[in-house]
């Protein structure tokens, strides 16, 4: 990870932090080596209270980034490294992870990655030591790849955009402060995205953006046959029962089939009615659907003339808290 500071402020390298474990870990311990900017490296979550100690629930995920000073005396494009390792456990059971960290000098920063589903007001502050010898930047919307179809950008505050023009306002040799806000639409798929572009005035002036656009697992499932319910039905005969299964996602999804007996003052336990789908795990891109047939046969105990009610459910594997289910009546 490489974080960018302005001259005299501190440079923030994100990160990722995932407990893949299923135990609480209440005692993870981070080192790194010093560095000719100093050691003084701190950690801080998304809300800019620093972490001095870090724990993590079973399987939580914290974004956090690490931040030094870049020293008054430091020149535009000048950087250093140093290795940042994790550790959880102790003796022979001690694991370590070590990713390496560069912070750089950079006439301009902005305030972070963002890690977001498809929403609007997506934002990103900015921030620029504008040059002696000018009072403008510009940079390219499509050189920095940012010019993506249904993507809408905005800019306010020293920040412009003019057709495909990002432009900075400032007095030279001064801080220059914008923001750029991104409105997505609502089936932008789940991708990382990087963006940067050097300022036509400057080389040391580069913008630099980052997204994550996270996956939304949704579901939908709809009997659509038989359309007349309660459905008369032989007993221990096969019946034919047609479902839609749709994903109302913005990425690739499975779903798993099930279904139970709707249980009421008619039916206090399921009779032993069987259920057989034809296939039980589903593959569906964003946005597509499919129509598969459902085998069902009520057993010869049942008795005659009471309506008997099937839930069909549908639940992903990627979020298993989403499903969506539907009842037909035979």
């Amino acid at each position: 990870s490489t974080g960018y500071g302005l001259i005299g402020t501190d440079a923030h390298a994100w990160m990722l932090l995932h407990n893949l474990g299923n135990a609480a870990e209440n005692q993870i311990i981070f080192s790194h080596d010093s560095t000719s900017w100093g050691s003084d490296l701190r950690l801080y979550d998304t809300n800019g209270d620093e972490q001095p100690a870090l724990a993590l629930g079973p399987n939580e995920v914290m974004i956090l980034t690490a931040r030094l000073t870049v020293p008054g005396d430091a020149l535009l494009g000048e950087s250093v490294s140093t290795p940042l390792s994790m550790c959880v456990g102790n003796g022979e059971e001690e694991t370590c992870q070590t990713i390496s960290l560069t912070f750089e000098a950079s006439g301009v920063v902005n305030e972070g990655h963002q890690r977001s589903v498809p929403a609007s007001g997506l934002q990103w502050g900015i921030r620029a030591d504008m040059p002696s010898a000018t009072s403008q930047l510009s940079w390219s919307l499509s050189d920095a790849g940012m010019t993506v179809q249904g993507w809408s950008w905005s800019a306010s505050g020293d920040l412009t955009i003019v057709g495909d023009s990002i432009i900075m306002s400032g007095v030279p040799g001064s801080l220059a402060t914008g923001a750029l806000t991104l409105d997505l639409p609502d089936d932008a798929p789940p991708a990382f995205h990087s963006f940067s572009d050097a300022s036509d005035q400057s080389a040391d002036h580069v913008i630099r953006l980052s997204l994550e656009v996270l996956q939304i697992h949704r579901a939908s499932l709809l009997v659509t046959s038989p359309t007349e319910q309660p459905h008369l039905v032989e007993v221990g005969e096969e019946t034919l029962v047609m479902v839609r299964l749709e994903n109302p996602g913005n990425g690739q999804d499975t779903y798993r089939l099930t279904h139970e007996v709707v249980l009421d003052e008619n039916t206090t336990e399921d009779p032993g009615v069987s259920v057989s789908f034809s296939n039980d795990m589903v593959s569906l891109g964003a946005g597509s659907l499919t129509n598969i047939p459902v085998t069902v046969v009520l057993p010869v105990t049942t008795p005659a003339g009471t309506p008997i009610g099937i839930r069909m459910h549908m639940t992903s594997m990627g979020d298993q808290s989403v499903s969506d289910s539907d009842v037909v009546i035979i």
